[in-house]
């Protein structure tokens, strides 16, 4: 892809950054990256631009391609927390959004 975003760093950024929101809401949650399911995310990203033309795509198709990925694959998940009754589901929508608009 011709425009060089680090998405996998975006990633780790906003999981951390969603973590002290939730802290500063009381919610005590760890969220977790599984690796395997990254690199099928990143498989698809490369196979979708290719499949559409797009290997040299402009900003708003890459983001929309990562967004849809990330939110499709969901490669996050919160680790259960015995101290919190509240589970949170949303994770993944939440940083595809954030991710896809800071490609954007």
């Amino acid at each position: 892809m011709s425009i060089n975003v680090d998405w996998k760093a975006l990633i780790r950024q906003y999981s951390e950054e969603d973590e002290r929101l939730f802290a500063s809401r009381g919610a005590k949650i760890t969220i977790c990256i599984h690796p395997s399911i990254l690199e099928d995310v990143e498989r698809q990203i490369e196979r979708t631009m290719t499949q559409i033309g797009m290997e040299h795509g402009n900003a708003a198709k890459i983001a929309g391609v990562t967004a849809f990925w990330i939110h499709k694959l969901r490669p996050l998940y919160i680790k259960p927390n015995p101290e919190s009754p509240q589970t949170y589901t949303m994770i993944n929508e939440l940083v595809s959004i954030q991710v896809g608009v800071a490609i954007c």
